[in-house]
C-alpha cells in the first residue's frame, strides 16, 4: 500500500492561522457580551402585595385617602407571583454584563433571594425617600427618586419584575459607544395603548397621559408636529442619571407632588415623558422597533394573545404583565409559561 500524503507545510500553515483566528473572535465576542466601556446598573421596582404588615399599611392609606379604584390601587397593582425570580433567570442568562442589581423594596426581601451575591444590592425606600413622603404605594413617586440610590451608576437600566430578556443582548443595544440612550418606539404599542386607555375604570391612567402631554407642551415647549414619537412600553429602559436628575429640576414642584403622591393619581409624572426632550436635546438616540420589538401585546384579557405572540415573534424582550381582567387560570398559564422558559435556577436564588 502508498504512503499516506501529508498536508504540505504551506497548508498547515493556514489551517493553524484559520484555527487561531476562529478562536481570536470567539474570545473577543465573548468579551464583548461581558464588558461593557462603562458601568451599567439595572434597578428593579419589587413589592409582595400579600405580605400581612404590607397589605396592613396599604389599607390603612387607603381608607384614609378613600382610594379604591382597581387600576389605581387594586390586589393585581402588587400582586407577586415569582415574576421577579424568572426575571432575574433571564438577565443572568442573556445580560451577564450588567454590573449592580438594585432591587427597590419596602421592607420587604423575596424569600428565595440571594442577598449575599455580589452582583444584588437591596435598596429600601428609606433609602431613597425624604421621611415625610413614606409609605408609598405608588410607583411612579418611586421612580422620582431612582437617581437617588446610593452607588447607581451613571448608566443604568430600570425596569419591572414583569419585564423578561428572551435573547442575547449586548450593552450596544441599550447604549451609543458615546454612552447615549437607546429607546425603541413601536407603533403598535402606541395603538394597544389606546386601547388600554379605553378600558372601563381607567380614567385615572387616562388623565395621566393627557396630563403629561400638556406637561410636554406647557413645560418643555415641544412642538409635537416637529417632536419624533415614541411609545413608552413595558420593558427596559435605559437613563443617564445625570439627564435624569435634570429632568427632575426641570419639573420642581410636579416632581416634588409626585414624590409625595401615595398612590398613582392623574397629575403624576411618569419618567417616559423625559425621552421626548431629552432627545431634541441630542441626549439620547430613539430607534424603530418594528423589526426588534420590545414587547408582545398587552395586559389583561390579551395575556393568551401575548404568550401566542412570543412563539411566532420571539421578541428581544417582552412583558407580561397583571391586570385586574386576568382570572386563576391565566395567572396558572402565565406561571407555568415562565417555569418552562426560564427552568433552570440562577445564582441569585438561595
Amino acid at each position: 500500500m502508498g504512503k499516506k500524503k501529508l498536508l504540505s507545510p504551506c497548508v498547515l500553515r493556514l489551517l493553524i492561522c484559520l484555527f487561531i483566528l476562529l478562536l481570536g473572535s470567539l474570545v473577543v465576542h465573548t468579551l464583548y457580551k461581558r464588558t461593557t466601556p462603562f458601568p451599567i446598573d439595572l434597578v428593579y421596582l419589587w413589592v409582595d402585595g400579600e405580605d400581612p404588615s404590607w397589605l396592613a399599611k396599604k389599607t390603612y392609606w387607603q381608607k384614609k385617602y378613600g382610594i379604591y379604584n382597581e387600576y389605581v390601587a387594586g390586589p393585581s397593582r402588587y400582586r407577586d407571583r415569582n415574576e421577579l425570580k424568572y426575571s432575574l433567570r433571564s438577565t443572568e442568562k442573556y445580560l451577564p454584563w450588567v454590573r449592580t442589581i438594585f432591587i427597590v423594596t419596602d421592607h420587604q426581601i423575596p424569600k428565595w433571594l440571594n442577598v449575599n451575591h455580589p452582583k444584588i444590592r437591596i435598596i429600601d425606600h428609606t433609602d431613597i425617600f425624604p421621611k415625610d413622603a413614606l409609605p408609598v404605594f405608588n410607583s411612579s413617586a418611586i421612580e422620582t427618586r431612582v437617581p437617588f440610590i446610593p452607588g447607581l451608576a451613571e448608566h443604568f437600566l430600570y425596569t419591572n419584575d414583569d419585564v423578561f430578556v428572551n435573547k442575547p443582548l449586548t450593552w450596544d443595544f441599550f447604549f451609543t459607544k458615546e454612552g447615549l440612550p437607546i429607546h425603541y418606539d413601536d407603533v403598535r404599542i402606541t395603538k394597544e395603548l389606546e386601547q388600554l386607555l379605553n378600558f372601563p375604570g381607567n380614567e385615572i391612567p387616562k388623565a395621566n397621559y393627557q396630563f403629561s402631554m400638556d406637561i410636554l407642551k406647557n413645560v418643555y415647549k415641544i412642538d409635537f408636529e416637529k417632536a419624533p414619537t415614541y411609545s413608552g412600553t413595558h420593558t427596559i429602559t435605559a437613563y443617564r442619571k445625570s439627564d435624569f436628575l435634570d429632568n427632575l429640576r426641570i419639573l420642581g414642584d410636579h416632581i416634588t407632588r409626585t414624590t409625595y403622591s401615595k398612590f398613582r393619581d392623574a397629575k403624576d409624572i411618569t419618567r417616559g415623558i423625559f425621552v421626548i426632550p431629552d432627545n431634541l436635546k441630542g441626549k439620547n438616540v430613539i430607534k424603530s422597533a418594528l423589526n426588534i420589538p420590545g414587547k408582545c401585546g398587552v395586559a389583561g384579557k390579551l395575556i393568551m394573545k401575548n404568550m401566542t405572540a412570543l412563539k411566532t415573534e420571539n421578541p428581544c424582550m417582552f412583558c407580561l404583565n397583571d391586570a385586574p381582567s386576568l382570572t386563576n387560570a391565566d395567572l396558572e398559564a402565565h406561571s407555568a409559561y415562565l417555569q418552562k422558559r426560564f427552568p433552570n435556577k440562577s445564582s441569585f436564588e438561595l
